[in-house]
């Protein structure tokens, strides 16, 4: 089906709806949290019409159909073989890691990390009674504009101790859309089973693949690294839905599976019946939307990438593969104090919202993440207002 079927260009007021990412830089452009600007699938409005419509909202499961479903999207997405049993369900990705932290080695041991990280994946070991133990990316200059990420092997596997039991994985990355190719993910893979150190890959915009790039689950490589890896994904981030939170975790360990299944349920916490809804009609009918909104947000990417080539000098960025964020390096700007951040410039001099590099590591303070999964207007008002921006600061 054409992107053309579906309307992505027209701008919506999302003005006094609550939500976050309108209200956290007021009245600016939102390019900040990591939710698209653009209607759910046609698909997924009409199973939730007709859920509401029946009227019942009491304690809900997912449907069998539904493990079904993800079982065979693993199959044509990945060629890789999941057992509906090893499906499990959890409100939230982040609730998720906090119950994997607690089910994964013991108080006192180390979760690795790779940084830049997810800011949530930063508070988990605080929370549950370990401490993280974080290794720097290798940063890569492409050109005067671009920059990319490499793993250091060395590095990571020389942070590895006695007391480290568990390595939270991030693929694609977020914040800097690195899709990680087969030969380094063997290597994580190798370097883990060496330590037997436990894999929590978040898989969360595994379908939100840019151009040509692929997605590859660290646990499809072999029956032993998926032994050692739980791999979660949830409809919230391709499909749009991040307030309707359910995710998957799919976990081969039987010890383990249950072990996460047994706290989960002592957490008190439990998906709601609409967000099961959501994303059994996601998975299951909403494919030809996902794959419009791709071809969408990818050429917003090359859009953005060449407008930073072409007219913002001072800035340096990633060219994600997978997600819809790109990571800003501004430490060109050399910014007053009368800013906090580069995120506080561009809202108060572009009216821009932007995410500040800090929510992903104390270092990155001269970095913001900028969101282009909106509509082409959106994103061109922003950038020619960060432009002018720039261009005042001589």
């Amino acid at each position: 089906m054409a992107t053309e079927v579906y309307d992505f260009d027209t701008i919506h007021d999302r003005k006094n709806t609550q939500a976050y990412k309108w209200t956290w830089f007021p009245d600016a452009i939102p390019l900040s949290v990591a939710e698209m600007e653009f209607p759910v699938a046609p698909e997924v409005l009409d199973a939730l019409h007709q859920r509401v419509e029946h009227g019942f909202f009491g304690y809900t499961g997912p449907a069998d159909e539904l493990r079904e479903v993800i079982v065979q999207k693993m199959k044509d997405l990945h060629s890789w073989d999941v057992n509906p049993d090893h499906i499990l369900f959890n409100p939230g990705m982040v609730l998720m890691l906090n119950v994997i932290a607690q089910c994964v080695g013991k108080a006192g041991d180390g979760i690795l990390m790779t940084m830049p990280a997810y800011g949530p994946f930063l508070r988990v070991p605080e929370n549950r009674g370990r401490f993280p133990q974080m290794v720097a990316m290798t940063r890569v200059d492409d050109d005067a504009s671009t920059f990319h990420y490499e793993m250091d092997f060395d590095a990571f596997e020389a942070a590895i101790i006695p007391q480290t039991s568990l390595y939270f994985l991030c693929n694609p990355h977020n914040p800097v859309g690195l899709a990680f190719k087969q030969a380094e993910l063997e290597r994580i893979a190798e370097i883990c089973l060496k330590h037997d150190i436990v894999i929590a890959s978040d898989d969360i915009h595994c379908e939100i693949q840019l151009g040509d790039s692929q997605h590859i689950p660290i646990a499809s490589l072999s029956s032993e690294i998926a032994d050692k890896t739980i791999t979660m994904i949830s409809h919230t981030k391709p499909y749009n839905m991040a307030g309707l939170a359910c995710s998957a975790a799919i976990v081969s360990n039987d010890d383990l599976r249950e072990r996460i299944q047994a706290k989960s349920r002592a957490s008190g916490y439990h998906s709601d019946t609409l967000a099961f809804t959501a994303m059994l009609a996601a998975y299951r009918d909403s494919g030809a939307w996902l794959h419009a909104a791709s071809r969408y947000i990818t050429a917003n990417r090359d859009y953005y990438v060449q407008f930073v080539r072409d007219n913002l000098p001072l800035l340096k960025t990633t060219i994600p593969d997978g997600t819809y964020m790109a990571w800003i390096d501004c430490s060109a700007l050399n910014l007053s104090d009368e800013y906090d951040n580069a995120s506080d410039f561009f809202f108060k001099e572009a009216n821009v919202g932007l995410n500040p590099g800090t929510f992903f590591g104390d270092k990155f303070g001269d970095y913001v993440r900028l969101n282009f999964a909106c509509p082409r207007a959106m994103l061109e008002e922003a950038l020619h207002n960060m432009q002018a921006a720039l261009e005042k600061l001589g």
